[in-house]
């Protein structure tokens, strides 16, 4: 992951140092606080820990998280989160102290909202929970989460309809949110007739879709002759079929060297996710990051460099995209370094382009395999 970060920052021409982080507030950069690593280490277990189910564990590690960065937002809201999930009335009390702590820390951040509507609603307090959550889809449009608890108020109190119209809304918009499809199919399951059965069968992965067999060489390539001919409809359109993320498209225009397409498409993805790591890698790849800048304007610039502090993980190609950045700019030993931290990339016959972007990166470096 240091790689990653160090990697970004070389190819942005920004310090990446601990004296301070960018964030952006209400579209506008601002400088903020640096957060102790004891901090990340005990939110990161805390979230490992209830993504397994083991509540109780989970909850000493936020209320860690919390201790040793006490103006931290989030570990206050997960805190508030598994104390609801652990259910009872003291932990319900609780929860609600660490929720109007953390709304006293920040009363913009919209997951403090979408736990406070959701813990509301496993209490029965259903208008409680439609103030919260529409305050925290207000906020935050495209988080997923928030729009199954808003589909779940609506379920509750009868609109039943209103809640399909939701969740179908947003997987046209972004179809990869396996928690909405989710929560798609359990309300038609549990209301049968409500969901029209075909928008469940374009779900991307879903095998009785039509995409075919994901990955196969033939409708990558078929991608990449979209991007070629700069057609960003009909590569989307078949980046979307074969259950491609969002952001596979403009890191592969990024490996074609189709850097007009990257941009466009990279900032389409950014403006909805600034954390999306391929079309991060895509965009940070671009010959000319002024221009990226310029296209992206200040706020989503801002919150693009805001998520260099803890980038996730790109693809293989995305790696191997920012590694042919590297070496053209820095050199081959930005390069390997880079390959190196983020681990083995294999040689894969199903995309003839990944393949030859790594021949090409890698090319005599032997300590990289």
């Amino acid at each position: 992951m240091r790689q990653i970060v160090a990697a970004l920052c070389a190819l942005s021409m920004v310090g990446c140092g601990h004296e301070a982080v960018v964030r952006v507030m209400d579209g506008d950069t601002v400088v903020g606080r640096f957060i102790d690593e004891k901090a990340y280490d005990a939110y990161l277990r805390g979230a490992i820990l209830e993504q397994e189910g083991q509540l109780e564990e989970a909850e000493a590690a936020y209320q860690t998280a919390h201790e040793t960065d006490p103006n931290g937002v989030a570990p206050l809201v997960r805190l508030a989160a598994v104390r609801c999930a652990r259910g009872g009335v003291t932990s319900y009390q609780r929860a609600e102290e660490a929720l109007a702590a953390a709304a006293k820390l920040d009363p913009t951040y919209g997951p403090m909202y979408t736990e406070r509507a959701r813990c509301a609603l496993v209490q029965g307090g259903v208008a409680q929970a439609e103030q919260d959550v529409r305050k925290a889809m207000w906020l935050d449009p495209k988080d997923a989460e928030t729009t199954v608890v808003y589909a779940r108020v609506l379920t509750k109190t009868g609109r039943v309809v209103d809640a399909v119209r939701v969740l179908v809304g947003f997987v046209t918009w972004r179809p990869q949110a396996p928690e909405v499809w989710a929560e798609l199919e359990t309300l038609s399951r549990a209301h049968p007739g409500q969901v029209d059965g075909s928008i469940l069968r374009t779900r991307p992965g879903r095998k009785d879709s039509k995409p075919g067999v994901r990955g196969a060489a033939e409708d990558l390539e078929s991608i990449d002759r979209a991007i070629a001919g700069r057609d960003l409809p009909a590569a989307r359109d078949r980046a979307l079929r074969h259950a491609l993320g969002t952001g596979a498209v403009a890191v592969r225009a990024a490996a074609l060297g189709q850097w007009e397409v990257a941009l466009e498409e990279a900032a389409v993805v950014l403006f909805a996710d600034p954390w999306n790591p391929d079309a991060r890698a895509a965009l940070m790849s671009l010959p000319d990051l002024g221009k990226a800048r310029q296209r992206l304007g200040e706020g989503a610039w801002g919150r693009l460099l805001a998520g260099m502090a803890d980038p996730a993980r790109p693809s293989p190609l995305g790696a191997l995209v920012l590694a042919d950045a590297l070496k053209r700019r820095v050199g081959d030993d930005a390069a390997r370094l880079f390959l190196q931290g983020y681990g083995e990339i294999a040689a894969e016959p199903r995309d003839p382009l990944q393949e030859t972007l790594r021949a090409r990166v890698v090319g005599s470096m032997a300590a990289v395999r």
